[in-house]
């Protein structure tokens, strides 16, 4: 039994430490654009970052990739990116808007829970709980056009055959394809009959992906007003005060092409000579809010998957990708890119999701609560990018402490209570009253402290270190039948559990005698609430009241070493333990917690 009960003590207080140690964890597409307007060259673009979101449920993947290219390439981008799945189980679509998901690191949140918590266990050594609970107590989609199976894209000539069309969807002003390639020849030339005149040899990321399960999703902007201004109309450009009010989208004078998109020069510009023509029309910089859309694909899958191969194209640039994958998973990142990629889990009470990718989502109000998930942060060399990034779909081990601690304060608070107050209980116990106290009372000693150090003040003055003799027996059994044990032991515990609230009901109440001194206030408007501690004061003194024929029974039982006012053994060991306790505890908890913190 002793060894059972010293096991349990130490157990419950490295359980907490064990239990948070933390396992060491050690993007999409390409985007291909005209670097000029005029030039007859295709290349890769300079694609600024990359944004993924994605929500795995019953082996079905929806993920939503929204991309940030520089200003000078919004015109003519094309995006191509693999999904590894067969196009008839494959769904495309485009969304207007992104998933909003912020919330916090739940290390951070975690850290601050044990720090409240930590504060919280060190105050129940000053004043006890009750006190603690009254102070903190004061204290919609647009849609343009959709063509379904095949489109206007689909095959043309033989030396395209090799490539098939599977779905065309033109909507917010951008065009998805879903297409299949049988040879890269065949996805070049699908690419070029688009007008895009890249190289043959620009498309070798996609060789990874030809002859095999996978299929393509081909997005560009098909309709750069819409693309550009349906969602954002800045109040005024230099110039386009026809277009301040969002209403003429065909300006016929130093304004916007409908079908180009472009800024002209005023026609009545004086530096405008025959020797010296109009210019070309030039790409509009384009603010950021206008490219809030993404491509919205969805594919079965075994495990989450993220395709990074084709953004090896962009040699030693640095494509940043964040990948934000709905729930805490774990991504398996390959060697050559652990050193430039950071992996971590967030809670989010508010966050802004759409139904249809989110089913948890409500219909009628996108604002959902307790959202977990993971944000994968890659910013390697696009040329170390050799593998796509696979995910399981289980977090690591050391997550689910850490998040247990960061969403439930409480119960938190509980384990580090308990597992504080048990050790050293049992450890100041046993050094201070060695044998004479046994383990199990230690162990209640321990306890009390949840009921902070008033509790262990008050289980600590009714122990007994002392073997009762025959005779102290007997006089004890004779003060219980009369009740006096039970009056006393209540009498005793109102008194401890009152104190603090006599103080401070002392010190409100010389506040109230100087305001009616000052005139300031009337006797009858003085609160009850102050005068509550004086009643409890009174109540304990007619409970320790003695009658005159049992006067005799407590001078015996003072002579035999015992308090007449606590009924236990007089033993100056009691205030020694007392003091010793709440220090212990105290370096414990701070000790428990720096060591939690440092393993989050």
């Amino acid at each position: 039994m002793r060894k059972w009960l010293y096991s349990l003590s130490f157990l419950s207080f490295t359980l907490t430490a064990l239990f948070f140690l933390k396992q060491p964890i050690f993007a999409d597409g390409a985007m291909i654009v005209r670097p000029d307007p005029y030039s007859d060259r295709w290349d890769y673009g300079d694609e600024e970052s990359q944004q993924a979101y994605i929500n795995y449920e019953y082996g079905v993947q929806k993920m939503i990739l929204a991309i940030k290219v520089g200003e000078n390439y919004y015109s003519d981008a094309v995006w191509i990116f693999p999904v590894p799945s067969l196009p008839e189980k494959v769904t495309i679509d485009v969304v207007k808007e992104l998933p909003n998901l912020t919330g916090e690191d739940i290390s951070i949140l975690a850290e601050r829970t044990l720090d409240r918590n930590r504060s919280f266990l060190l105050a129940t050594q000053i004043y006890p709980i009750p006190f603690l609970f009254i102070h903190s107590g004061l204290s919609s989609m647009n849609v343009e056009d959709v063509t379904l199976g095949g489109g206007e894209y689909g095959v043309k000539s033989a030396r395209e055959s090799d490539v098939e069309v599977h779905e065309t969807i033109t909507k917010e002003g951008i065009t998805t394809e879903l297409v299949t390639a049988k040879t890269s020849e065949g996805l070049y030339n699908y690419l070029k009959d688009k007008d895009l005149d890249i190289k043959a040899n620009s498309i070798d990321a996609f060789d990874n992906y030809i002859g095999k399960d996978y299929s393509f999703v081909v997005s560009w902007i098909s309709n750069k007003h819409y693309y550009y201004y349906d969602s954002y109309k800045p109040a005024s450009l230099p110039g386009r005060d026809v277009y301040e009010t969002g209403e003429d989208m065909n300006p016929t004078v130093y304004g916007i092409s409908d079908e180009s998109g472009m800024m002209l020069p005023s026609p009545t510009d004086d530096k405008v000579t025959a020797e010296r023509p109009i210019p070309p029309p030039r790409p509009i910089p384009h603010p950021d809010q206008a490219a809030l859309k993404g491509v919205f694909v969805t594919f079965p899958t075994k495990d989450i998957y993220y395709p990074l191969i084709p953004t090896s194209v962009y040699g030693s640039k640095k494509v940043p990708a964040a990948i934000r994958v709905m729930g805490h998973v774990t991504p398996r990142i390959f060697e050559d890119i652990k050193a430039f990629s950071e992996v971590n889990y967030y809670f989010d009470e508010y966050s802004t999701l759409q139904k249809d990718f989110y089913r948890k989502a409500p219909a009628n109000n996108r604002y959902t609560e307790d959202v977990m998930y993971t944000k994968i942060d890659i910013e390697a060399p696009s040329k170390l990018l050799t593998q796509d990034l696979w995910i399981k779909r289980l977090a690591p081990a050391y997550t689910y402490p850490v998040a247990f601690v960061a969403l439930n304060s409480f119960w938190t608070l509980v384990l580090f209570l308990i597992s504080c107050s048990l050790f050293t209980g049992i450890v100041v116990g046993k050094i201070v009253f060695g044998k004479s106290v046994s383990l199990k009372k230690c162990v209640v000693l321990g306890l009390s402290n949840c009921l902070s150090l008033l509790g262990v003040v008050y289980a600590t003055v009714i122990l007994s270190t002392k073997e009762n003799t025959e005779d102290v027996s007997d006089l004890m059994k004779k003060l219980k039948d009369k009740g006096y044990l039970i009056r006393r032991r209540i009498a005793l515990f109102l008194c401890i559990a009152n104190l603090p609230f006599l103080v401070l009901g002392g010190l409100f109440f010389i506040g109230l005698v100087l305001e009616i001194l000052r005139g300031s206030m009337s006797i009858l408007e003085i609160p009850l609430a102050p005068v509550v501690p004086f009643i409890v004061l009174v109540i304990v003194k007619k409970l320790r009241h003695i009658k005159d024929e049992d006067k005799d029974l407590f001078r015996d039982l003072k002579k035999k070493g015992y308090s007449p006012s606590t009924m236990s053994s007089i033993d100056p060991k009691k205030l020694i333990f007392i003091s010793v306790f709440s220090v212990l505890f105290i370096v414990n908890v701070l000790c428990l917690g720096g060591l939690l913190k440092l393993m989050l």
